[in-house]
């Protein structure tokens, strides 16, 4: 009887076993099934999510924690990646939301919501207002006595700030620029925010610049190289900015907002784009409950004692 060595019989029809693998087309079948598995993979369901039928975790044995060098037990890895998790410097306040409704996007390093997902990015045109999340541009905060802060600001600003802007009245819009080099070495867009003073008198000057978070290094190097010692530069992180488009706008603060002096405010279907106005609300999540008046009071009059007979 005649053996067959089977890798030397392999061997030999290496090539003929190729072609039929090739002309059978399982190679890309198996390729196309293997990328959609992978690509549903978060699409799928866990087997045993309802009712799993485990060990209890009462009698399961507990392993021990590890100890450092130093002799201190280890946190487990829920708690060591707290701190990580909360520190998501690339992301809004509002990423929760956003990302479960909108398109998301980076820009300058931030992500952002592009547009919706049920709609186009015309959709926002169309819309009577839309509110907008505008807290990734990064405000500059100066401040300081007024002449200062004014010759540091006009130095790099392409004009110099009106009264309504110095004001408080209107966010202003201008250009930044390197010391003194304006036209030249420009650094980019900024939007100009006066904080008003409760004291009309005072010789103090608060602005804010709302810039991209690209222009923050430049900017803030800039403002360091000015000779200007009375002047304070810092950046503020604790802001949130929201902003409200469309023709609607004005019609919508007026049905959302109360003011909380309980004075009826009516916007001007004409309002200014840029107007700043400084109103004071209170949360009604925070509004203590009414109590229930528990006493007795009669709202009828005892019957007298004596009646008179009709006559």
């Amino acid at each position: 009887m005649d053996v067959i060595e089977v890798v030397p019989f392999a061997a030999a029809r290496v090539q003929e076993l190729h072609e039929i693998h090739v002309a059978s087309g399982y190679e890309q079948s198996s390729n196309t099934r293997i990328r959609k598995s992978r690509k549903d993979f978060h699409l799928r369901r866990r087997a045993n999510a309802y009712k799993s039928h485990k060990f209890p975790a009462r009698f399961r044995v507990k392993p021990r924690a590890k100890q450092s060098a130093t002799g201190v037990e280890e946190r487990c890895r829920k708690h060591r990646r707290r701190a990580m998790l909360r520190q998501k410097s690339d992301r809004l306040a509002t990423h929760q939301w956003h990302a479960k409704r909108m398109k998301m996007g980076k820009v300058d390093g931030m992500w952002v919501s592009l547009h919706r997902l049920d709609r186009g990015t015309a959709a926002a045109l169309l819309a009577p207002s839309t509110v907008c999340d505008t807290s990734y541009l990064s405000v500059i905060d100066v401040h300081g006595p007024k002449e200062d802060v004014l010759e540091a600001l006009d130095s790099i600003l392409d004009e110099s700030l009106t009264d309504d802007v110095l004001h408080g009245d209107v966010e202003g819009a201008s250009m930044l620029y390197h010391a003194d080099a304006f036209p030249m070495n420009a650094i980019g867009p900024a939007r100009v925010m006066c904080k008003r003073s409760r004291d009309e008198d005072s010789s103090s000057l608060h602005v804010w610049l709302w810039t991209y978070p690209s222009m923050v290094p430049p900017l803030l190097s800039t403002l360091a190289s000015l000779d200007s010692h009375n002047v304070c530069v810092q950046r503020r992180a604790d802001l949130c900015r929201f902003e409200l488009r469309g023709p609607q706008a004005p019609r919508v603060m007026t049905r959302v907002f109360q003011s909380h002096d309980r004075l009826r405010w009516t916007a001007n279907q004409t309002l200014e784009t840029s107007r700043i106005q400084s109103w004071q609300f209170t949360d009604p999540r925070t509004q203590p409950k009414a109590r229930k008046n528990t006493g007795m009071s009669s709202l009828v009059d005892a019957a007298p004692a004596s009646v008179p007979d009709p006559a």
